[in-house]
């Protein structure tokens, strides 16, 4: 995961605001993906380097929708410190997709002026459905690639397979922890 860059710049590098279009209809596999967290972010690479990850899609996304007044510094500073800290759980790859979709209008638009509120409230909005929806359909096509696998185990080897990986799940075997969730 974050073994792949050295240091804050060269992460910042590669995850700069024009990677957005990476998950440009392939969406899901931001939801799959490994990439860290902010949460990860600041654990790697020191306190703040989140924020220092967030300013840079703040500032694209003013600059992007055209409004006359944008943020001002200390308003993109406190909003970009909110969102490090309140979805610290947020992967890079879900924000980059957030953002996008900010882009393309899905959680309305600014009128003259670029409003954090909005751009929380927005946040919000993604967090609380769009991201459970996306996350729900990756939990679905994980479980369709399991069925599919165990479909192509023989019959008469069903038992020993079982007992072969019954504890893969509970020990974080095959990329699930014990939480269910993603290893990174």
């Amino acid at each position: 995961m974050l073994q792949r860059w050295a240091n804050i710049k060269e992460f910042l590098t590669a995850c700069n605001p024009s990677t957005q279009m990476k998950y440009v209809g392939n969406e899901l596999s931001a939801f799959a993906d490994t990439k860290a967290t902010l949460n990860d972010i600041s654990l790697a690479y020191g306190k703040g380097c989140a924020k220092a990850w967030v300013v840079p899609q703040l500032y694209d996304l003013c600059e992007f929708c055209g409004c006359s007044t944008k943020l001002t510094d200390a308003q993109m500073q406190e909003l970009a410190t909110i969102i490090s800290l309140e979805f610290h759980y947020l992967k890079v790859s879900e924000l980059l997709v957030f953002f996008r979709l900010m882009k393309c209008g899905k959680y309305g638009k600014f009128y003259g002026a670029v409003d954090p509120m909005a751009i929380m409230g927005a946040l919000n909005q993604y967090v609380k459905k769009d991201r459970g929806e996306y996350i729900a359909k990756v939990e679905e096509q994980k479980k369709e690639r399991e069925r599919e696998e165990e479909k192509k185990i023989p019959h008469y080897y069903r038992h020993e397979w079982e007992e072969l990986h019954k504890n893969d799940k509970a020990n974080g075997q095959n990329g699930v922890e014990a939480d269910g969730n993603a290893q990174a």
